[in-house]
């Protein structure tokens, strides 16, 4: 599965996102991509609002869906910042994140290849500009991005391996391992409902979300082992 732009993914651009232009026929957005965000280090998260720790910053970008990198849509950053940042302060191109071509290396999600394409734009695109914003501004990251091909593959692989655990731990199905069809068995969380009537439900979104995780490792563990088969350019190993 890949992501496409959508009608109600244009419909959400125009209202968060007012400077971005849409063509869901070819595929494509474009614009200027305004942001005001800051960075929760205590929750590891990017919050959206304005308050003094906040960065505001502007980019002209464009998203291809017709093309993708490691299952994601292509990403360019068409003002030149980046570039011309690297260039001012003699950093390789690559270690801020962009290939030679303009195009963005937004991290290894292949789980988020199932999302919409205004989730994309929220959870992907506009993290990686905000770091972009934040490490020409402070000097540092304001989280640890993955490491460059290989490396940055079995980093992946191995926070799967944990999100995966994790999720399987959770399930509540785990505990009647064995016993065939227990949707009328009583539930393990000891509510007194059956399975069916309390937890089957969430089960049934853990187990989605545990196939899709299972269905993304498949694919990291595919890129390292063509990884270790090529040498060279780090964009030939993440292609």
């Amino acid at each position: 599965m890949t992501i496409k732009l959508k009608k109600e993914d244009c419909s959400d651009i125009s209202i968060y996102f007012p400077e971005l232009n849409y063509e869901e026929n070819h595929q494509r957005i474009w614009g200027t991509l305004n942001f005001i965000c800051c960075y929760n280090e205590k929750k590891g998260e990017l919050e959206f609002k304005d308050d003094e720790n906040s960065i505001t910053d502007l980019y002209e970008i464009e998203i291809d869906f017709n093309k993708s990198h490691l299952r994601l849509p292509k990403v360019y950053e068409r003002s030149e910042k980046i570039i011309n940042y690297a260039k001012d302060q003699n950093i390789k191109l690559l270690d801020l994140h962009m290939f030679k071509d303009g195009s963005c290396c937004l991290g290894i999600y292949p789980e988020d290849a199932c999302i919409s394409a205004f989730e994309f734009l929220v959870r992907r695109v506009v993290p990686y500009f905000f770091w972009q914003s934040y490490y020409r501004l402070k000097g540092k990251e304001p989280w640890k991005a993955y490491a460059h091909g290989k490396n940055g593959y079995i980093e992946k692989d191995k926070e799967l391996t944990e999100t995966i655990s994790s999720c399987e731990d959770t399930l509540s199905w785990n505990i009647y391992s064995g016993m065939g069809n227990v949707r009328n068995c009583k539930c393990p969380c000891e509510s007194g409902k059956k399975y069916k009537k309390c937890c089957m439900a969430n089960d049934d979104v853990l187990r989605s979300k545990i196939s899709n995780l299972k269905q993304a490792q498949s694919s990291v563990k595919t890129w390292i082992e063509k990884a270790k088969n090529k040498k060279g350019d780090i964009k030939e190993m993440t292609d």
